[in-house]
C-alpha cells in the first residue's frame, strides 16, 4: 500500500510522560458541514477467516485501477483473512446490503461483515421519515444477522397460529424465508383486516442473550394494507408495532424499496422457557418472517460499519433527483454510530470506522465527485484498520 500523506501524530500520557500514539489522517474535517467527529470503535478479528463486503460502488471499488487496489482487498490481505466475498452492488442502498447477506449461511464467529453503505439512500431520500426508518431497519437487521444462533421460519410447524394465515416469500423483500411449501420454510401473514395471532415457545440456555423477531413491512404508498400488532413475551407487552410506512418506496434504479424487514430484539430474558406472542390489531396485514434466538457473545460475529462518506459539491448532484448534503450525511452517521454503541454496551462485536477523517476530497475522488480513486482506497484501508483491536501490520 502506498504511504498516504497528511497524517498527524497523536500522543497519550503514560505516567508523567507523553508517548507517541497513532498517526491519524485528518482528511477534509473542518470543511462546512463536517463538524461531527467520530472515534474508531474497535472489534477483535482474532480467528476471522471469511469477510463479506456489503455496500455500494465504493465498497465494490468501481474506480480502483485493479482488484488489488480496492480497499477491502487490501484490508483482507493485510489482516490475513483467508477468504473475501464482496457482495457490494453499485448504486444500491442498505436494503440491498441486507438482502445480499440475509439468506446466506456461515459460521458467525469466524466471519466479518464489513459495511460501507447508506450514501445512495441519503442522496435520494434526505431526512424523510420513511428513509430514516428504512436505513435504521436495515442496519439493525445486519447486526441481528451476526448475533443470532438459530432461526425459525414463521410458517414452521413449530409455531402456533390462529386466524387466517398465508405463505409469504419474505426473501424476495429482504427477509430470510420464502422457499418451499407453506407452512414449512416460509414466512406467514395474517390476512388484512382479520384477527389472528402468531406464537412461539422457546428455551434459552446459559449465555444465550435473548431473542429477535423479523417482520416484513411496506412503504404505505405503493404497497398498502399493512397494519399494526402487539408483541408480548411471557404475557408482558413489549412492543406496539406499526408495519406501515417503514420503507420509503424510492427506487434506486433496481430496488423499489417498497417492502423490507423490520426487526425487534429482546435481551436478558433469563435461562429457561419463554413464549413470544404476536397479536394482530385486525387493521391490515401482519407479516412475520422469522423468529431467532440470540446466541452467546462467543458465538456472535464481528460487524464493522463505515461512516457515510462525503462527496464534493459535484458528487451530491451527480445523477438523478438527489438531495444529499454533508449535514445530512452526519445525521445518518450519528444514528448508525449510536446504534453501534448500544450493541457494544451489550457486549457484541460491532465496530465503526470514521471514514471522513481519512478520505481526501481534493485528490482522492474520481471526476464525478463521488467515487474513489486509488488514493482514497489506500486511505480507506488505513481507516478500517483503526477499527481493528489487534491489527496485523
Amino acid at each position: 500500500m502506498r504511504e498516504p500523506k497528511g497524517f498527524t501524530q497523536t500522543y497519550f500520557k503514560r505516567g508523567e510522560k507523553w508517548m507517541p500514539g497513532k498517526s491519524i489522517y485528518r482528511g477534509e474535517k473542518g470543511l462546512p458541514g463536517s463538524a461531527v467527529e467520530f472515534k474508531p470503535l474497535e472489534v477483535d478479528l482474532t480467528g476471522i477467516t471469511l469477510c463479506y463486503g456489503l455496500g455500494d460502488s465504493l465498497m465494490a471499488g468501481s474506480f480502483a485501477t485493479s482488484a488489488a487496489e480496492r480497499f477491502i482487498n487490501q484490508f483482507v490481505a493485510q489482516q490475513q483473512i483467508t477468504t473475501l466475498s464482496n457482495l457490494a452492488q453499485g448504486g444500491r442502498g442498505l436494503w440491498r446490503a441486507h438482502d445480499e447477506i440475509a439468506t446466506i449461511s456461515y459460521t458467525r464467529n469466524t466471519t466479518l461483515l464489513l459495511v460501507c453503505c447508506g450514501l445512495n439512500d441519503m442522496k435520494r431520500g434526505a431526512l424523510g421519515e420513511r428513509t430514516i426508518k428504512k436505513v435504521m431497519n436495515s442496519v439493525k437487521c445486519l447486526i441481528n444477522k451476526q448475533i443470532i444462533s438459530s432461526i425459525t421460519a414463521a410458517g414452521s410447524v413449530g409455531v402456533t397460529r390462529t386466524g387466517t394465515h398465508n405463505g409469504f416469500a419474505a426473501d424476495v423483500y429482504g427477509g430470510y424465508f420464502g422457499t418451499g411449501t407453506p407452512p414449512g420454510n416460509f414466512a406467514t401473514f395474517i390476512a388484512a383486516g382479520g384477527a389472528g395471532s402468531w406464537s412461539r415457545t422457546f428455551t434459552l440456555t446459559t449465555g444465550q442473550r435473548g431473542c429477535s423477531i423479523i417482520f416484513s413491512s411496506a412503504d404505505g404508498t405503493t404497497v398498502t394494507g399493512y397494519g399494526t400488532c402487539k408483541v408480548y413475551i411471557d404475557s408482558i407487552l413489549v412492543a406496539d408495532l406499526n408495519l406501515d410506512r417503514q420503507y420509503d418506496g424510492i427506487s434506486d434504479g433496481a430496488d423499489a424499496n417498497t417492502r423490507g424487514p423490520v426487526m425487534l430484539d429482546f435481551f436478558d430474558l433469563g435461562v429457561g422457557s419463554h413464549t413470544i406472542d404476536v397479536i394482530s390489531d385486525a387493521n391490515g396485514f401482519v407479516v412475520v418472517d422469522s423468529f431467532n434466538v440470540i446466541g452467546t457473545i462467543e458465538s456472535s460475529g464481528p460487524i464493522i460499519f463505515c461512516e457515510i462518506p462525503y462527496c464534493d459539491s459535484n458528487g451530491y448532484r451527480s445523477s438523478g433527483a438527489q438531495v444529499g448534503t454533508r449535514e445530512i450525511s452526519n445525521i445518518y452517521s450519528q444514528m448508525i454510530y449510536d446504534m453501534v454503541l448500544e450493541y457494544r454496551a451489550l457486549g457484541f462485536k460491532v465496530g465503526f470506522v470514521p471514514t471522513n477523517d481519512f478520505i481526501n476530497l481534493s485528490a482522492g475522488l474520481n471526476g464525478d465527485g463521488t467515487h474513489w480513486n486509488d488514493l482514497n482506497n489506500d486511505l480507506m484501508t488505513t481507516a478500517i484498520t483503526t477499527a481493528v483491536k489487534y491489527p496485523k501490520k
